[in-house]
């Protein structure tokens, strides 16, 4: 988990039925942000207890979305995310 949460670049962690983890990620995609998405449930339908309790001792919350840049917690989530890929601080495929 370790490796996960010290990317380089945009960590979103999101869980399968959050549908504003769904809009985030096909907001990124199509506008060519690199980014990588780690799920708080596994595939097997169970909780990722270790990545959980990671993400509330980094956040203090236990909701996601939750988006990291380059290892911190991006505290006002995806909008702060939306304008910083706008505003070409978070590269984007895009040319912008």
């Amino acid at each position: 988990m370790a490796d996960q949460m010290n990317l380089q670049g945009l960590l979103l962690v999101g869980s399968p039925q959050c549908a504003p983890c769904a809009r985030a990620a096909q907001w990124l995609s199509e506008r060519g942000v690199p980014f990588h998405k780690v799920s708080v449930i596994q595939p097997d339908g169970k909780p990722d207890e270790r990545l959980a309790k990671w993400v509330v001792a980094q956040t203090k919350q236990n909701t996601v979305p939750q988006f990291f840049y380059n290892g911190v917690w991006v505290r006002q989530g995806f909008q702060l995310v939306q304008e910083l890929v706008d505003q070409g601080r978070i590269p984007s495929g895009q040319g912008r």
